[in-house]
């Protein structure tokens, strides 16, 4: 888990991808004999794609180490690199586990859910967009005023004023 302050380093190019820990823009060239591509991009209409050829991208380090030893060339170009440490959660983790043990020894269900809701909430919240979609059922001309300055999915006429 990345952790402490980002290092901005506008030029990585030469620099070893074993000394590098962060975000990395990189330069890729996909091993020609590979039949599932790893590493995803996202074209102009945010479709994922997982291209073969030639393309850079922006990944973790540690994305960037495992696509070398399937075959990928990779030249990093720059990025945010950090201190790597396990996890800053350790201890909290450990004891919610060990509260989770003594639960399910005790028969006691309810309390080894919850010990297990708690732990698997912490690592879920980092994974959240936190862009989300709002629907909102509104008058005709409150819909114009929306279309006209944000981004809008869908919009379905429900009657004649909404």
């Amino acid at each position: 888990m990345p952790c402490g302050k980002p290092v901005w380093n506008g030029n990585m190019r030469g620099v070893d991808l074993s000394v590098i820990y962060g975000f990395i823009q990189a330069y890729i060239i996909t091993p020609k004999n590979i039949d599932k591509p790893f590493l995803p991009i996202r074209d102009k209409n945010g479709t994922l794609l997982f291209p073969k050829g030639k393309f850079a991208g922006v990944y973790l380090s540690d994305e960037l180490r495992y696509a070398q030893k399937l075959g990928y060339k990779i030249f990093p170009l720059k990025g945010y690199s950090f201190e790597k440490k396990l996890t800053p959660f350790k201890n909290f983790i450990f004891e919610v586990y060990e509260s989770r043990l003594k639960a399910q020894k005790s028969s006691d269900d309810t309390m080894s859910y919850g010990y297990k809701m708690l732990m698997n909430s912490l690592y879920g919240r980092f994974g959240i967009n936190p862009e989300s979609n709002i629907t909102e059922i509104c008058k005709r001309d409150k819909y114009d005023e929306i279309t006209q300055s944000e981004k809008i999915i869908m919009g379905n006429k429900l009657s004649d004023d909404y």
